[in-house]
């Protein structure tokens, strides 16, 4: 099946189900435009915006015309259509022309919500249930004389297999008109308020966006923007760079796509000054400084503790270790009492001086802070303890007492019993 027949088939596995009639990319709408008007924000000389991979100087202007969102005259949100098309078809549009083929490309001028056998599907789905439908439009095809042979997908029952007159075998997806209504104006112009504060608080955030024209969009935000941001900018190969950017997952290791974002890249001297100033201000309110590419990583500092909180940590880590030897314990007795095969090449039976050394490395890296003795979460604690303490003494007590006192019915029952027996 060649790329154009898995193009046609996907338009056909679409279009008759108005899939596409609530959200298309219609670009400037003037009757949404009139309808909805025009919202221009603020000037935004922050974050990074990057449109099908290259770069956009700032600053940055979210506006929205009618109900589709735009970056400095870049459409990165579609909205939807308006006014809204009309699903319904309530007159039969009868039989199919002739020499006529699903397949047909859509004349010039006309909405393809308008063709043939767009219209019929909906008309056939609207007025009977879907198996009915779908019946009737295998009869139509089949009729239509472009296919050679036209059979219903036994694993799949929505879907329809033709074979046409070249031998080619396409499979056509039939889904049910969807019954949601259209959302009312108010709602639509809420929705698309909301979406366009969002992307203002974005690029407002010090960020990278990139986002693309056919869909998708990547978002990095805070220092790791500006990391990205310095990557790009450094003088190192496209391939150490992509690298780089992965690792960061900025770019998709499985979408090769984005590293359009490297090899598109343009440095400008006036991206060069705000990324300078931008990382000046990071630094200067105490932040981590933006790494470079050979950078050392920052020695730790030494902590200081009090010496309650040294004893409290103390305490902590022999907890855990009398905890994690006693867990050794149970794991020494499942292995030497083990019978199934291991799957490694030798089944270990005992634990050795490594799983100590292992555990010591474990408590040793604990990064939990401990609980202080005499502090509130202990006094909590040992409270909680008690209260279920006494709540199973509690509980033991009243089934002994219960217990005791059936015993005495029983044994109380059995001696009238007993009295009453003739001699």
């Amino acid at each position: 099946m060649n790329a154009k027949r898995v193009l046609q088939c996907a338009l056909v596995a679409v279009m008759p189900f108005g899939l596409l009639s609530t959200y298309v990319l219609a670009g400037d709408n003037a009757a949404a435009i009139k309808e909805f008007g025009i919202a221009k924000g603020e000037p935004i000389d922050k974050g990074f915006f990057f449109w099908n991979y290259e770069y956009v100087e700032a600053p940055y202007v979210v506006e929205r015309r009618g109900l589709d969102i735009y970056i400095n005259d870049h459409l990165v949100s579609p909205g939807p259509e308006w006014p809204p098309y009309d699903e319904t078809v309530d007159e039969d549009p009868g039989e199919p022309p002739p020499g006529s083929s699903p397949f047909d490309a859509t004349p010039p001028g006309v909405d393809y919500r308008d063709t043939y056998w767009v219209r019929k599907w909906r008309y056939l789905h609207q007025h009977h249930d879907f198996e009915t439908a779908k019946r009737k439009l295998i009869g139509l095809y089949r009729e239509c004389g472009a296919f050679r042979n036209v059979t219903p997908d036994k694993e799949f029952p929505h879907r329809v297999v033709v074979v046409e007159k070249s031998g080619e075998t396409t499979g056509i997806k039939l889904m049910p008109t969807p019954k949601a209504a259209y959302p009312d104006k108010q709602s639509l112009l809420a929705a698309r308020k909301k979406k366009q504060l969002y992307y203002e608080i974005r690029v407002r955030s010090n960020g990278l966006m990139s986002v693309r024209e056919k869909g998708g969009e990547t978002i990095v935000g805070g220092a790791l923007a500006l990391r990205a941001i310095g990557i790009l900018l450094s003088e190192v190969s496209d391939q150490e760079k992509i690298e780089d950017l992965e690792k960061m997952y900025v770019l998709s290791r499985w979408r090769k796509k984005d590293r359009q974002l490297v090899t598109k890249f343009k440095p400008t001297l006036a991206l060069i000054e705000r990324f300078n100033r931008m990382k000046g201000k990071l630094d200067k309110a105490g932040r981590r400084k933006t790494p470079t590419k050979d950078a050392a990583p920052p020695a730790p500092r030494p902590e200081t503790l009090s010496p309650e909180e040294e004893q409290a940590r103390a305490e902590q880590a022999a907890r855990d270790m009398r905890l994690l030897k006693r867990w050794m314990e149970r794991e020494r007795w499942k292995r030497v009492t083990e019978t199934r095969d291991w799957s490694g090449p030798v089944a270990r039976k005992d634990v050795g001086v490594t799983d100590t050394a292992v555990v010591t490395e474990i408590v040793s890296q604990r990064t939990s802070p401990p609980v202080p003795a005499g502090s509130s979460t202990d006094r909590k604690s040992k409270i909680v303890w008690l209260v279920i303490g006494l709540w199973s003494l509690v509980g033991v007590t009243t089934v002994a007492f219960l217990a005791t006192r059936a015993g005495r019915s029983s044994r109380r029952a059995s001696d009238r019993r007993g009295r009453r027996m003739p001699r």
